[in-house]
């Protein structure tokens, strides 16, 4: 960098506010950045320009500041007070292992060179300059607090995209993203909590009508039925969600051996047939007895999954 700031500073580079342009009428930014350094005459605006392009060809992160050159006067207050002709352009670069370091190699700027009440811009504007915030072409220092409300323009180097209150850069996302971050994450959690919820939800109902059974609520044997039924379905499904597998072709004793085997529950086959004979028999079926409700509440509590399979399982 030190190279460039005695480029800059020894071949005879000048302050003016005659806006160069390319003899070809190419107003692009990088033709613009060519005539100013063939005429080796601009304002701010031109110089940190080139001193940024420059500076990423010999691989060194920089990026251009738009802002305001401080008088050095501090009020009561800490802050500084600037005036319009006192908008100013330099550039930061970024050594490794050392942080952004700002540099202004614009030129001084003669009193009748000065303007009072435009900003500068990037190369290719054509509006008018400030004047320059220092006399050499030397580093110079990052404008201050009340004075840094001027926009960062990176040119790679770490991701830092704004200028803080006290001219230091901040990185990170704005407020606003974070928080649509924040909700999509969220959002995205409840979702896939809903299949746990439905599934426990079945799981309480399915047990409820089987201790009910099984404490002699029922004035005929239609609940009971029901509850053998859905007692078996609430094996069936369990197992499933734990990882259990059978064929299609598997019968309801081969099933409740599976299921036996993957819940450690004895309870499987009485189930099974008690279901089966709800289903296909004629005949009264016995109310499950509250051994049964309590070692069908044994076999199935403690094994909820957060992505019950059970609830895809064909039926």
């Amino acid at each position: 960098m030190q190279y460039l700031v005695r480029y800059f500073s020894s071949n005879g580079f000048t302050y003016s506010l005659d806006v160069p342009g390319d003899e070809t009428g190419d107003d692009s930014n990088i033709a613009m950045v060519g005539s100013f350094l063939k005429r080796k005459s601009g304002y701010c605006a031109h110089y940190a320009s080139a001193f940024a392009i420059l500076g990423r060809a010999l691989g060194v992160p920089t990026r251009m500041v738009l802002g305001y050159s401080t008088s050095g006067v501090v009020d009561e207050n800490g802050s500084y007070s600037v005036s319009a002709k006192q908008l100013h352009a330099w550039d930061e670069a970024y050594p490794s292992g050392v942080g952004w370091v700002p540099f202004d190699v614009t030129p001084a700027a003669s009193e009748e060179s000065s303007d009072a009440g435009q900003s500068p811009s990037s190369a290719a504007s054509s509006s008018s300059p400030s004047e320059s915030s220092s006399p050499s072409a030397s580093q110079s220092a990052s404008p201050s607090a009340s004075a840094s409300a001027s926009s960062s323009g990176s040119i790679g180097g770490p991701s830092s995209r704004t200028q803080g209150r006290d001219g230091a850069s901040q990185t990170g996302l704005p407020v606003r993203q974070w928080m649509v971050f924040l909700v999509a994450v969220a959002g995205l959690g409840a979702l896939r909590c809903v299949p746990m919820g439905i599934r426990s939800r079945r799981r309480r109902r399915w047990l409820r009508a089987f201790d009910r059974a099984a404490c002699g609520g029922a004035d005929d044997d239609t609940p009971v039925r029901s509850a053998w039924i859905g007692a078996w379905r609430e094996l069936q499904d369990t197992a499933w969600d734990c990882g259990a597998r059978w064929p299609a072709t598997a019968t309801d004793r081969d099933i409740a051996d599976v299921v036996g085997a993957a819940l450690a529950c004895e309870a499987a086959g009485k189930v099974a047939g008690r279901a089966a004979a709800c289903v296909f028999g004629h005949g009264d079926v016995p109310a499950p007895s509250l051994k049964d409700a309590a070692d069908v509440r044994a076999a199935v509590e403690g094994r909820r999954r957060f992505m019950p399979m059970s609830l895809f399982r064909r039926r």
